[in-house]
C-alpha cells in the first residue's frame, strides 16, 4: 500500500516500477512507508484473511475465507482505509484509515464493529500491528516528513516514541518474543532490523544493497518473511529470526510483495500482480503450491491471516437440562433434631401421653413397637391431635 492515496502495485508503487532509474527510491519509500502493513502471525486455527481493495471505488478492509469465498466489507467506510492487522485472538483488527483526514490507527472487532481511533494525534500514523498479548499497537508516524517508530496501548494510551533516526523506519511487526522488526533506510540502504520495545537494543537483519521490506514474523517467532528487489524485481524471501539462512521463496517475473504467515505457520499469503494487477495468492511455507485467492480488475492487497476467534458459547444441545438454583419458595428448610425417646422404665406396656391436650380422657392413637426400636423410633400424630407412643415390653 502506497502514501498518497495509491495503493498494491496500482498506484505510486506500481507506477514507480514503470519510471525506470528514479523508480527504485520512489517504490522503496512506497514499499517500506505506505500505508501496507507488516505484521507478525498468531499462533492458532487458520481463520480469515483481511486486505485492501478498491472493488467499492475507494480503498475498504475486506475479510475472507483462506480459499478466497465469502469477501466481506470490514471498514465500510467512504474514506481510505489501510493496513489490516488481527489482534492474537483473532478478535479485533487495527487498521489506517483517513476517515477524519488524517491517516489514523483505528480498531474495530473482527466484523468491522466499534470503530475506535487509537491514535488521534491528528498526524498521519501507519502500518498497526499487535503484540502478542494484544496491550499494545506498534505503528510509523509521520513527523514532519520524517517516519519513526510508535509503541501505544491498544485503548489509545501512553504512546510512546520508539525510533528517533534521521532515517525513515516502518512497517513495524511485532514477534511473539515482543521483539518488533521493522525496516529503515538509517543505514543508506533500505534494510529490515529488529528492536526491543523499550529501545535498548537495536539489531540489523539484512545487509543488501538492494531494497528489503514489508517483515512478517512466523507464528513461532523462529522465521521472517520478507520482500526484496535483490534479484531484480520483488520476490519473497524467509530467514531466521537472527537474519541467517536467507532463501527465496518466489521466482516469478512480476512483483511478489507484502508476505503474511498463516496462524498454524505452514503457509504465506502474499500481493502479487503476476496476473496483470495486484492480487492476493497463497503458497506453503516452502514457496510451493501457489494458489490465486482474488481475481478482479481492481487491486487487491495487503493480506494479514487471522486466526479463528475463539466461539461464543451457543445454545445447548437437545434434550439438555440445565440445574438452576433452587428458588426461595422450594428450598427445603432445616428442621430441628429430633432427639432419641427415653427407654422406658418398666417392660410393660406404658402410654406416653404428648402433651398436646390436656383434657384427653382417652388414648386414640395406639402403636406396638418391637423392643429393638425402643428408645430410637419417632412417631408424629397430625398436628392438634393427640400423640401417643407406645413401646413394647
Amino acid at each position: 500500500m502506497i502514501p498518497g492515496g495509491g495503493r498494491g502495485l496500482v498506484g505510486a508503487r506500481g507506477a514507480a516500477l514503470a519510471l525506470g532509474t528514479c523508480a527504485v527510491l520512489a517504490s522503496a519509500w512506497a514499499l517500506a512507508l505506505g500505508p501496507g502493513s507488516a505484521r507478525g502471525a498468531f499462533p492458532g486455527a487458520n481463520g480469515k484473511i483481511a486486505f485492501v481493495t478498491n472493488r467499492d471505488g475507494n480503498d475498504e478492509v475486506y475479510t475472507m475465507n483462506p480459499d478466497g469465498t465469502g469477501p466481506a466489507n470490514l471498514s465500510n467506510d467512504p474514506a481510505g482505509d489501510n493496513g489490516p492487522a488481527f489482534s492474537a485472538d483473532g478478535e479485533r483488527v487495527a487498521l489506517g484509515s483517513t476517515r477524519i483526514g488524517f491517516n489514523e490507527v483505528f480498531v474495530v472487532g473482527a466484523d468491522g464493529s466499534n470503530p475506535t481511533n487509537v491514535t488521534a494525534t491528528g498526524g498521519d500514523d501507519y502500518q498497526p500491528s499487535f503484540s502478542a498479548d494484544g496491550g499494545r499497537i506498534a505503528y510509523s508516524r509521520n513527523q514532519d516528513g520524517n517516519f519513526d517508530l510508535f509503541v501505544i496501548g491498544a485503548d489509545g494510551s501512553n504512546p510512546t516514541n520508539l525510533t528517533s533516526d534521521p532515517g525513515l523506519d516502518g512497517q513495524p511487526a511485532f514477534s511473539p518474543s515482543g521483539r518488533i522488526v521493522f525496516v529503515s533506510n538509517r543505514g543508506a540502504n533500505w534494510d529490515i532490523y529488529s528492536i526491543l520495545p523499550n529501545a535498548d537494543e537495536l539489531t540489523r537483519l539484512t545487509t543488501n544493497a538492494a531494497v528489503d521490506a514489508g517483515p512478517t514474523v512466523s507464528p513461532d517467532g523462529a522465521r521472517i518473511a520478507f520482500a526484496s528487489q535483490r534479484d531484480g524485481d520483488y520476490e519473497i524471501y524467509v530467514m531466521n529470526a537472527d537474519g541467517s539462512g536467507e532463501t527465496r521463496l518466489t521466482t516469478n517475473a512480476a512483483s511478489d510483495v507484502e508476505p503474511a504467515f498463516s496462524p498454524d505457520g505452514a503457509r504465506i499469503a502474499f500481493e502479487s500482480n503476476r496476473d496483470g494487477d495486484a492480487e492476493i495468492f497463497v503458497m506453503n511455507a516452502d514457496g510451493s503450491a501457489v494458489m490465486q485467492r482474488t481475481d478482479n480488475a481492481v487491486a487487491d492487497g495487503s493480506p494479514d491471516w487471522g486466526v479463528v476467534p475463539a466461539a461464543a458459547p451457543g445454545p445447548d444441545p437437545p434434550g439438555t437440562r440445565r440445574l438452576r438454583p433452587a428458588s426461595r419458595r422450594h428450598r427445603r428448610t432445616r428442621r430441628p433434631p429430633i432427639l432419641p425417646l427415653p427407654p422406658p422404665s418398666h417392660p410393660s406396656r406404658r402410654a406416653v401421653r404428648s402433651p398436646t391436650t390436656a383434657s384427653c380422657r382417652r388414648l386414640p392413637l395406639v402403636a406396638r413397637f418391637p423392643r429393638s426400636l425402643v428408645g430410637r423410633t419417632r412417631v408424629e400424630a397430625p398436628p392438634q391431635r393427640l400423640r401417643t407412643i407406645f413401646a413394647a415390653a
